[in-house]
């Protein structure tokens, strides 16, 4: 129906070169990071599992777990997704400043591997209570020692320390908080430091807690064609769906997990954006007005004929007929002089013009008399033959 070649040569190539790389990044970034969300509230775990097909060399993708209530018991953190998994509990029992500590201490903490059933919440009330038993004075010790431990309380201290006895309650209790703080910091860093050598993933910790705490920041940097998985193990407050985010493009949360691998054809139909609707008609819209608005150089000769025959108003066709016989004036009076010779017939003084314009009121009448339209090239070639052959025997 086209000339595909010129078509492709002048319209398509740069029309593909101007707008492929902003369609094609438009679309790819929209399904390239997805993520899926599993949720088990018999054993309290959550399961982020989050793929990153991006061009990207390593997208740094943030999973944002839980409120201000939610108590993150352990979390683990496998990369691939199925590969072996790093336990955060099993990490913070080898953290080194809380290793000396316990060594300071006459009766240990809950670090040894073997207890089982201990928790992060347990190791931190365990650590708690043994910075204040060895910070705060016998005298000043009570049953409510741990309520009194608050950040509120932390601030009104530090203003009566200014002014009063450094024995005196506000004091060492100010004092025992630091010493709980600065121990905290440690643990934290020693954390820190870990979980980015050894995974990538960046953890964001709540003040004066060395496990996740509230709201919890993870940050995985994932690269290109990884699939990571976040496992969470939460206490009794129940964990809410958390929020996937990244600061180099949208994220797109799946319903079923095998949808992490499809390829990006499959999602664009799975998961339509209506703003997709608009490119697509408008596409679509193109290809099949093409033939209307597409310069005539671009079509095929049997359509370019097609279009003129079909035109009520024949004095609108002076385009069409120009554009063809500019392209079939040479093979005309090729064929007219053939057909003579082998007739028998004298050499004729008819010129390319004269010819085009029998053969144009031939195929009109052709057209008229219920022949139709020409299905492609060959069927066109046959009926100029034709229309040559019959003004040849004249």
């Amino acid at each position: 129906m086209f000339r595909w070649k010129q078509l492709v040569g002048v319209t398509v190539v740069p029309l593909i070169v101007y707008a492929y790389s902003p369609l094609k990044e438009h679309a790819l970034n929209h399904y390239a990071i997805r993520w899926y969300y599993d949720q088990n509230s018999s054993k309290r775990t959550a399961d982020v599992r989050v793929r990153n097909l991006s061009s990207d060399t390593s997208m740094p993708i943030t999973v944002r777990i839980g409120d201000s209530d939610l108590k993150i018991q352990n979390f683990e953190y496998a990369d691939p997704w199925d590969g072996p998994r790093i336990r955060y509990l099993s990490l913070a029992r080898h953290s080194e400043t809380l290793r000396q500590f316990d060594l300071s201490l006459k009766r240990p903490l809950l670090l040894d591997e073997h207890l089982v059933s201990a928790s992060l919440q347990d190791i931190e009330d365990e650590l708690e209570a043994a910075a204040l038993d060895r910070s705060v004075p016998r005298l000043h010790r009570t049953s409510d020692l741990l309520k009194e431990m608050t950040f509120p309380n932390h601030l009104l201290w530090l203003e009566q320390c200014r002014v009063q006895s450094p024995a005196s309650h506000p004091c060492c209790m100010e004092r025992a908080w630091e010493k709980w703080e600065y121990m905290l910091r440690g643990i934290q860093a020693d954390e820190i430091v870990f979980w980015k050598q050894a995974a990538g993933l960046q953890v964001g910790f709540s003040d004066f807690h060395f496990m996740p705490h509230g709201q919890t920041d993870f940050v995985l940097a994932l690269p290109v064609g990884h699939s990571a998985l976040l496992h969470v193990q939460y206490g009794f407050e129940a964990v809410r769906i958390p929020q996937v985010s990244s600061t180099e493009g949208p994220v797109l949360r799946v319903k079923d997990e095998h949808d992490l691998d499809r390829p990006i054809w499959q999602m664009f139909l799975a998961y339509w954006q209506p703003e997709y609707a608009g490119e697509t008609a408008i596409a679509i819209l193109a290809l099949v007005t093409l033939p209307l608005w597409i310069s005539s150089k671009f079509l095929s000769t049997h359509t370019l004929v097609n279009r003129a025959l079909s035109k009520a108003n024949k004095l609108d066709t002076a385009a069409e007929w120009e554009e063809v016989y500019g392209r079939i004036r040479f093979s005309l009076k090729d064929k007219f002089d053939s057909h003579r010779a082998t007739l028998g017939k004298p050499a004729s003084t008819l010129g390319s013009e004269a010819l085009f314009d029998y053969l144009r009121g031939h195929l009109q009448l052709a057209y008229g008399s219920g022949l139709g339209r020409f299905q492609n090239e060959p069927q066109l070639q046959i009926e100029i033959n034709r229309g040559m052959l019959i003004l040849a025997s004249i």
